[in-house]
């Protein structure tokens, strides 16, 4: 096992590129995993043609499986959760515009949910029934939280107000052994104390470390045209390693990073190309989720930010495709351009100096590896209109075996 390296270590790791030894050694991405993450989704509550985001979670078991979706504004605050029951290589999509009007899967109908805890209770049960669990004032106070905006059941704001009315934010998906309901807030939820226990998946968990699952994301636009497909970044929980304290982990910081998750963490430094040209006439936006630090994320008033608000980014530097040299160029050093928990910003919002080139992306909140925030690029390249392309970027660096 590798252990906790030395800081010149560390900086030589980050400066080399990536070997096959970090996908063995800090599994991150494919593969079943016990958690996933969707970075970003967005839904236009305006029309009915407006963009919207499908997720699909992947039963990759012969054995039935309960997992807990959580839904996050782009300040990390959880909103929705609910259960879906996955029988044995199943899978269940999911469109984020029915989860805003109201509607959550129908799982679970005849199923025998005697292995899970609390599915007898109807009210905990997965939903099976047939039309909308949310009163429209919920979903008015939902899509609030979503959009920046005061709600009818809460004077308070619980997202960046982009003044679009674009709903915004991020999706978690863990395996759980018990049944814990449809909710609004942070109850049930991994930023809730009870839901990893010390040591993960021990008694009274609600989360568990079972490599089980996998998934994928769609942002469909008809309106432009296009959709934009990537796989769900799988969260491998290893529960045999991560037991020193303090450590990195993703879920870390509701627990003061004593690895009581097990979940593997994110890395902190990416390289991706970009085009912004030619038949990409759409340019390129990345994708970047970010984790805040944020220890116990709510609402709170409206006009103010939280306290980590805006997150900066160690530097960012751009080349031209010819790799030379001369040719880099720093855009950013303790910028934020990415200041959100996620987002989608047009790569040309940092103003490179090529049309087609590379970046190489810090989001460390301060000097690297002393505090680290981990995060997640997708790119995604389009030409408005005809089609649209995305892929993860290159991870350069991880967490595993260190301590904040």
């Amino acid at each position: 096992m590798l252990r906790r390296v030395t800081f010149v270590v560390a900086l030589v790791v980050l400066l080399l590129p990536v070997s096959g030894l970090q996908a063995q050694s800090c599994r991150i991405g494919t593969g079943s995993s016990a958690s996933l993450l969707i970075p970003y989704f967005e839904y236009d509550p305006g029309t009915p043609l407006g963009v919207t985001t499908l997720i699909s979670v992947t039963n990759e078991s012969n054995n039935q499986t309960l997992v807990r979706v959580v839904y996050w504004t782009d300040w990390g605050v959880p909103t929705i959760a609910f259960d879906v029951f996955l029988p044995a290589f199943d899978v269940q999509t999911i469109n984020v515009r029915d989860t805003f009007n109201g509607m959550v899967p129908s799982t679970g109908e005849g199923a025998d949910l005697s292995a899970f805890q609390f599915c007898e209770l109807e009210a905990f049960r997965p939903f099976h029934g047939g039309g909308p669990v949310f009163t429209p004032v919920q979903r008015q106070q939902l899509r609030a939280y979503h959009t920046g905006v005061a709600g009818p059941l809460d004077a308070n704001c619980a997202s960046e107000n982009h003044g679009d009315g674009i709903v915004r934010g991020y999706i978690t998906v863990d395996v759980v052994d018990e049944c814990s309901g449809i909710g609004v807030g942070s109850v049930f939820t991994p930023a809730w104390g009870g839901y990893f226990a010390d040591g993960g998946g021990g008694a009274g968990a609600i989360a568990i470390a079972q490599n089980r699952i996998w998934g994928d994301v769609l942002i469909v636009d008809p309106a432009n045209g296009f959709a934009q497909g990537e796989q769900a970044v799988g969260l491998w929980a290893d529960p045999a390693r991560f037991t020193d304290d303090p450590t990195f982990t993703f879920y870390g910081r509701f627990s003061g990073y004593d690895g009581r998750d097990e979940r593997v963490p994110l890395p902190t430094l990416f390289a991706t190309r970009f085009l912004d040209g030619g038949v990409f006439s759409g340019g390129t936006d990345l994708i970047v989720w970010r984790d805040t630090g944020e220890a116990n994320p709510v609402p709170i008033p409206c006009g103010t930010h939280p306290a980590w608000h805006p997150l900066q980014e160690s530097f960012i530097v751009s080349r031209d495709e010819s790799g030379d040299p001369a040719a880099r160029v720093e855009l950013g050093r303790g910028s934020s351009f990415f200041a959100l928990a996620t987002q989608k910003v047009p790569v040309g919002n940092l103003s490179p100096p090529y049309a087609f080139g590379r970046l190489q992306i810090a989001l460390a909140d301060g000097p690297l590896l002393t505090n680290s925030r981990q995060g997640w690029i997708e790119t995604v390249m389009s030409a408005q209109g005809l089609f649209t392309v995305g892929f993860e970027a290159r991870a350069l660096n991880e967490l595993c075996d260190q301590a904040p």
